[in-house]
């Protein structure tokens, strides 16, 4: 019973996940949300007191650029100066080495929505560390869409 209820509810996931998929994909430019992304790396105020280095500026490119691959499925994205209502995506992230050489990549996921008049409000904050950029841009991008979702079907007051 356990195992036709698991199965089940996998594939409830996956049609919704497909039919989610398609939609966005259909919706035109304008119908998009529009979202401004910035990508940093860490710099020299922040390190001091941590066991970070800063990205390289291709690792930052990278990193931008895989996000933005991901994003654009379901979003638009417009200039930091954007006057209309619409998401503020801001990523600063650094690599940690640890003492047997391996390299992992932290970042600060903070989305915040930017009004008409230009005020920023926080909406979400997380902190992910992962293996590589490319796992880095899908794990950023999984909880930009897990907190939309979360919004828009009324999880979140």
């Amino acid at each position: 019973m356990r195992t036709l209820l698991g199965i089940e509810l996998l594939l409830v996931s996956m049609l919704s996940a497909s039919t989610y998929a398609q939609t966005t994909e259909k919706r035109d430019e304008g119908q998009r949300p529009a979202l401004t992304l910035t990508v940093e790396s860490e710099g020299p105020g922040g390190m001091y007191a941590q066991s970070g280095t800063d990205l390289s500026g291709s690792e930052v490119s990278k990193l931008r650029s895989l996000i933005e691959k991901n994003l654009l499925r379901s979003h638009r994205l417009v200039p930091s100066e954007y006057t209309d209502s619409h998401l503020f995506l801001s990523i600063v992230a650094m690599k940690l080495t640890t003492p047997g050489g391996k390299t992992y990549f932290a970042a600060s996921s903070a989305l915040s929505v930017g009004t008409v008049q230009g005020n920023l409000g926080s909406l979400t904050h997380n902190v992910i560390v992962q293996s590589d950029l490319t796992k880095m841009a899908a794990a950023v991008s999984f909880y930009q869409s897990a907190f939309e979702l979360q919004a828009g079907t009324g999880m979140i007051h």
